[in-house]
């Protein structure tokens, strides 16, 4: 993961010189500014430096000047892919200045397996999704065990009735696996986000790719089953029409 740290330089149209520079987090990004000359123009002596700290505390870059872009008016810094394995929380300080005044500020980011960090709103969200999947699974379950498989028969053998809700047992075990497939993809992404642990991490999302990697055979199993018990019901009924006992 390479991460892009981008300091914006505000243009402010005013005459003062020697104003301290500000600091503010942004959205996805930190914006730095000063104000400058009063024709506008982008500031060549305003420096910024950097300093990243890994979760565990341990300086992976120590006041390295950052790359002022007069081009699109920012700062950057580029953080290769690997200083970032750890995952976790990610410290940076900021420090800039004019020559004059110096102002320094300290700002973070996330490092998840993912890539992405949910807010609490939408962890919220797939946490009563989740609860639902999961009564939804035992109430498919609880149908899916009770509803017999067999047809009915009299007591000299011959059928007496076709059962149909067999097709419905084989749906519903089909769906129970989907069912199965969508909680791992939530609980593999509740993890992702607020777990910091690689074995847990990897274990959640290797549940959820077996589980992915199964539904084309599950498919193909549920329908050859259906299939066949169809064609199973078909002869019965053509040997039950003959008068003939069921083999």
């Amino acid at each position: 993961m390479k991460k892009i740290i981008s300091v914006l330089l505000l243009i402010f149209f005013f005459s003062f010189l020697s104003a301290t520079p500000s600091i503010v987090e942004q959205e996805n990004s930190v914006l730095v500014s000063e104000p400058i000359r009063q024709d506008g123009s982008p500031s060549a002596s305003l420096k910024a430096n950097i300093t990243i700290k890994d979760p565990a505390g341990n300086i992976l870059v120590k006041y390295e000047e950052m790359n002022n872009n007069l081009t699109i008016n920012e700062h950057q810094y580029f953080l290769g892919g690997g200083n970032t394995s750890e995952l976790g929380s990610y410290l940076y300080t900021i420090t800039a200045t004019n020559g004059t005044d110096t102002e320094s500020k300290v700002f973070s980011f996330e490092v998840t397996p993912t890539g992405d960090k949910l807010s609490t709103s939408q962890a919220m969200i797939y946490l009563i999704v989740l609860i639902i999947s999961i009564g939804l699974f035992f109430f498919s379950l609880y149908w899916a065990v009770v509803i017999p498989w067999r047809n009915t028969y009299n007591s000299d053998g011959t059928i007496l009735d076709k059962n149909d809700l067999k097709y419905v047992k084989l749906f519903l075990w089909f769906f129970i696996y989907m069912l199965s497939v969508f909680m791992a993809f939530l609980i593999e992404h509740l993890s992702g986000s607020y777990l910091r642990l690689g074995i847990a991490n990897n274990f959640f999302n290797g549940i959820f790719w077996f589980l992915v990697a199964g539904i084309f055979p599950v498919f193909v199993v549920t329908l050859y089953m259906g299939i066949v018990a169809w064609f199973r019901d078909a002869e019965l009924f053509r040997e039950a029409l003959r008068g003939l006992e069921p083999r």
